[in-house]
């Protein structure tokens, strides 16, 4: 009878397995390192072996980078646990402890120093030392292996050399020869064949051993992900369907809390997540083509820019893009026109209607209530002065509007008449003088390919890419199995590690405020929606900053603003971070006051075309609401002992002298914004001034100003953070900061819904850089 070693001999042979690529299931037992090739996922194998007169089994599981395996043979069996890990791509690391009627330690290493070689190799404790090296290589393709090992131990053992042949897909023939060193051992030999369907995957095989005897077995094997099975039909081309519908959250969003639990069924997409699932599109090898139904679709204006970008992406790879709706607006044909086919129903139309700006004020509101707004600022451009001091917008403010939505034109028109053709001057009167468009003149002017209707379009499809084309949804894809790489080393990949280095994308997105961040439900601008806190963001960027594994920072930014002294804490943050590590600003709808201020210390900074940024200025003051109290017949004194105690009191206006003080601080706010913007760009104080005075820019005019590096999206700045760290492709992002819930149980039982310590805690400062609005384009 064999023994439990000569049995584990004798299954890496027969299998057609070498220490140089033993991987999953198959390294537990021959080289450990092979735990770290292929690690995603989970395998699990139960084997019998018989062999004179008896029946031996196994069990093993392979999960990640861990590895567990049973085998009988002996009066106890022998267990084993071990791991790999993946230093980079090409090398592997690996250790295993086998508990039985021995005990001993197993180190494996594996390297791949082509792309069609490998190399291995163990080393074995216990009584007698003992090694093992191997050497694999594949010399036309993928799907034919050689490979020989050469064992050692209280002098040379044997030699094995080996073939592995794959005819076709789930169909693999091997068979190998082992030659003793000693003259009094037989040399063996093992064959057979192994069958993979999906997720399972069944292998048979013989074996000879010592005097000649004969022995067989079988294995079965199911994995996660599945393995490149046998396709017993060849599957069409693949349509994927998209809907661009509603704007991703940047941050990941929880649903439903209670007690510290999140109860939400399903996780929501982030941004970043849509962008890197449109990029995998292209890696697909069955996906030919994306149909984006504009149907119900709705999206914002920068997030509509990047992924127009990832799309343009997928045709140079060699994908088709169908666009199809029931009529288009500019937003949604801006994103229509990278297609190489649009297409509109036959009722449908185009509405050019165009872009604006819409400017709230509330003064006549204000005196009407009887309140006196008393505000200064530094910044003639500086809008956010006027949503309480005027009744209609400034000269000053039309200006800067108008200079940014024609920014905007030059991005929209200019990418329509560059990818789709019709010249910006032919757009433009189309827009001045047809404005709604049908379907017939659309298609007659070249705005759209062809019309059909909804039940029409797998005809079309048919025509377009082949009578078995195949349609699935976007949002499904990410739930589809993948298969176990058949290659060695998957050039499509990066550098593998685990846990060693990954880029931090800190996602800024708020009005800033001091103390925590939060989420606040009331639906009115700023005092609504998400705040930043600075106590919060400071904290997670001194976390970022001792996190070894942190290599590289994304500061991902969408923020009008708020409080001035939040702004700094955060500024100081980001300076110490950016002192040790390389740290990349991206730029997202809005990033200006306050949101630039946070910015400066980059190394880069990106923003997208349509971004609006700058708007470095400072406001501040307060509300004297004594003429609403009057009204209401209210009465409130105040008692003080020092003239000045009341000077922020909603009750009285400033006197003289503290109006001289107030437009003293805000001159000394003023140039302490510009000094931080100066120090962070490389700047002088006179030539940040020159573009600033509360001026907003597009992320267009900001490169040409000097206030942005680059023009481009999210996934830019995390390739420079890339570059710079010099880290991998494929290294992970880590997105900070974690979920918080949405909705707390807890909270809610309280009676705190609506927590007014949850407002913007700006309200209560009087120092402020802080832009009034938000300029988005929606796609319908």
């Amino acid at each position: 009878m064999l023994t439990i070693l000569s049995m584990i001999a004798l299954f890496s042979g027969f299998t057609g397995e070498s220490v140089s690529f033993a991987e999953r299931a198959d390294a537990i037992w021959s080289n450990p390192a092979g735990r770290a090739m292929h690690y995603m996922g989970s395998e699990l194998r139960a084997l019998g072996l018989y062999q004179d007169g008896n029946l031996d089994f196994g069990v093993d599981l392979s999960a990640g980078i861990f590895g567990l395996g049973y085998r009988s043979g002996d009066s106890t069996g022998t267990f084993t646990a071990g791991l790999g890990l993946p230093l980079g791509k090409r090398l592997r690391l690996g250790a295993a402890y086998f508990l039985g009627e021995q005990r001993f330690w197993r180190f494996g290493l594996q390297a791949n120093p082509f792309n069609w070689m490998a190399l291995g190799g163990t080393l074995e404790t216990g009584d007698t030392l003992g090694a093992t090296v191997g050497l694999g290589f594949r010399p036309f393709t993928d799907r034919v292996t050689v490979f020989s090992d050469l064992s050692y131990k209280a002098g040379l053992r044997d030699l094995k050399a080996g073939i592995g042949v794959e005819p076709v897909s789930g169909v693999l023939l091997y068979a190998s020869y082992t030659q003793p060193f000693d003259a009094t051992v037989d040399p063996r030999w093992g064959g057979g064949v192994e069958l993979s369907f999906g997720n399972v995957k069944l292998r048979g095989f013989g074996l000879s051993y010592a005097q000649n005897q004969l022995g067989a077995g079988i294995d079965l094997s199911f994995s996660f992900p599945k393995y490149p099975g046998i396709k017993f039909t060849k599957p069409g081309p693949e349509i994927v369907e998209w809907t661009p519908q509603g704007r991703s959250e940047e941050p990941q969003a929880k649903g439903f809390s209670l007690a510290e639990i999140d109860f939400s069924m399903k996780k929501t997409k982030t941004f970043y997540d849509l962008l890197c699932e449109i990029r995998e599109l292209g890696d697909r090898k069955n996906i030919k083509g994306l149909l984006l139904d504009f149907r119900e679709a709705n999206i914002s204006l920068y997030q509509m820019e990047e992924v127009r970008k990832e799309l343009k992406g997928l045709k140079e790879k060699g994908l088709k893009i169908i666009a199809f709706s029931e009529g288009y607006s500019i937003g949604s044909y801006y994103l229509a026109s990278i297609a190489d086919k649009i297409i509109l129903v036959p009722t449908g139309e185009i509405g050019l209607t165009g872009l604006y700006s819409t400017k709230l004020t509330i003064k006549g509101t204000l005196n009407k209530l009887g309140i006196e707004p008393e505000f200064y600022r530094v910044g003639e451009y500086k809008a956010a002065y006027e949503l309480f001091e005027n009744s209609e917008a400034s000269k000053e403010d039309r200006e800067q509007t108008k200079a940014y939505l024609a920014s905007i034109y030059d991005e929209v028109l200019g990418a329509i008449e560059r990818d789709r053709g019709i010249a910006r001057a032919d757009f433009e009167s189309y827009m001045n003088e047809r404005i709604f468009i049908t379907a017939d003149t659309a298609y007659a002017l070249g705005l759209v390919d062809t019309c059909c209707y909804a039940l029409e379009l797998d005809s079309l499809l048919k025509l377009e890419f082949g009578s078995r084309v195949e349609r699935s949804k976007f949002s499904k894809l990410s739930d589809e199995p993948k298969e176990v790489p058949r290659a060695w080393v998957d050039e499509d990949k990066g550098e593998q590690t685990i846990g060693l280095s990954e880029i931090a994308l800190v996602i800024a997105e708020g009005d800033i405020v001091t103390g925590k961040s939060s989420t606040n439900p009331v639906p009115i601008p700023l005092l609504g929606g998400k705040q930043m806190g600075s106590t919060t963001i400071a904290e997670l960027l001194q976390k970022i900053k001792d996190d070894k594994k942190a290599k590289a920072v994304v500061f991902r930014i969408n923020s009008g603003g708020g409080s001035a002294l939040a702004s700094e804490i955060i500024n100081r943050a980001l300076t110490e971070l950016a002192s040790v590590k390389p740290v990349i600003v991206s730029m997202g709808g809005v990033a200006g006051s306050g949101g630039y201020y946070i910015a400066a210390p980059g190394a880069k900074i990106f923003a997208d075309a349509t971004t609006v940024t700058g708007s470095i200025g400072i406001l501040g003051g307060k509300f004297v609401s004594k003429g609403l109290y009057d009204k209401l017949g209210i009465n409130m004194e105040a008692v003080k002992l020092y003239p000045h105690s009341d000077m922020f009191s909603d009750l009285r206006p400033f006197d003289e002298k503290e109006s001289e003080l107030m437009q003293k601080l805000m001159d000394q706010g003023y140039s302490e914004f510009v000094s931080r913007v100066a120090e962070g760009r490389k700047m002088t104080f006179e030539q940040v001034d020159s573009v600033a005075r509360g001026r907003i820019w597009s992320g267009t005019d900001g490169v040409i100003v000097g206030l942005v590096d680059k023009v481009g999206g999210l996934m830019d700045a995390l390739a420079e953070a890339r570059k710079m760290a010099k880290l991998p492709e494929n290294c992970k992002v880590a997105v900070y900061p974690k979920p918080k819930p949405m909705f707390d149980l807890e909270k809610a039982m309280d009676g705190a819904l609506i927590d007014l310590g949850d407002l913007p805690s700006w309200l209560d400062e009087n120092i402020l850089y802080l832009m009034p609005y938000r300029i988005e384009v929606p796609v319908d």
